[in-house]
């Protein structure tokens, strides 16, 4: 289906239509990534923005949706000079056709994406349409154009109720928390007496693998109490301290006098 991408400054390129069959007006920007694709869909970044993609071919590994920066794309639309059709890639969960369809995002396909570019180098960014309306009226859709705001895109890309990665995070800090405590001959159960998260806490909130860890990080532990490595309570204090420091934390319960 024939497709056209009209600027507020009266440029028209045509195309054929990729994606939702829909009608857009949006702010006209361009991406010069050579890869990325699903990662540029999904940026909360390009909410209110249709994105002009200048490499030549677009969708040559489809998309893998666990390399989505959200669970779904913000941009209004996507502009591209050749759409691979079947991504080949071992990863991939989808086409870039199907992907697009599937999220209602409309797209145009053909366009010299670099001829757009430069366009938008010379003149700026600018609002543009996209549609598949063969009778379309510049008279018409330009005044459109010229008035047409991307409007409270940060309210509109943010979440509603916060949400906390504190999984992985966990994990990562705990590991190297252990690591460091054992380099330094000291005790990571004493550690985890005196520290903010203690064992079953991290336990609810962490992944079976991690736990694992953690119970890895005992064993090595007990090791060094049998290799009898000692560390007084003022040596164990500052190196928790400055690690819990290295990441921003506090050692909120310190041992008992």
């Amino acid at each position: 289906m024939r497709a056209f991408l009209i600027l507020e400054d009266g440029t028209v390129l045509e195309g054929i239509r990729i994606g939702a069959e829909k009608e857009i007006i949006s702010e006209i920007v361009f991406n010069t990534s050579m890869a990325g694709y699903p990662e540029v869909l999904t940026d909360p970044s390009y909410a209110g923005q249709a994105v002009c993609m200048t490499y030549p071919m677009i969708g040559n590994y489809g998309v893998c949706r666990e390399d989505m920066e959200s669970s779904r794309p913000w941009v209004d639309g996507l502009i591209i000079r050749e759409l691979a059709r079947r991504g080949s890639n071992f990863r991939k969960d989808v086409d870039l056709g199907r992907f697009l369809e599937e999220f209602d995002v409309p797209g145009i396909a053909g366009i010299d994406t670099r001829a757009l570019t430069k366009i938008l180098r010379e003149k700026g960014t600018m609002n543009g349409m996209i549609t598949t309306d063969e009778a379309y009226s510049l008279e018409k859709i330009l005044p459109r154009l010229k008035a047409y705001t991307t409007g409270k895109v940060v309210e509109k890309a943010s979440m509603e109720i916060p949400e906390a990665m504190i999984d992985t995070q966990v994990e990562v800090m705990v590991e190297d928390f252990a690591q460091r405590i054992q380099s330094q001959g000291l005790a990571f159960e004493q550690y985890m007496q005196f520290s903010a998260l203690t064992p079953d806490k991290l336990k609810e909130q962490m992944r079976p693998e991690a736990v694992s860890r953690i119970e890895r990080s005992l064993v090595l532990e007990q090791i060094v109490k049998e290799e009898n490595i000692q560390t007084t309570e003022d040596e164990l204090k500052a190196e928790v301290e400055k690690m819990a420091a290295s990441y921003g934390l506090k050692a909120e319960k310190m041992m008992e006098q």
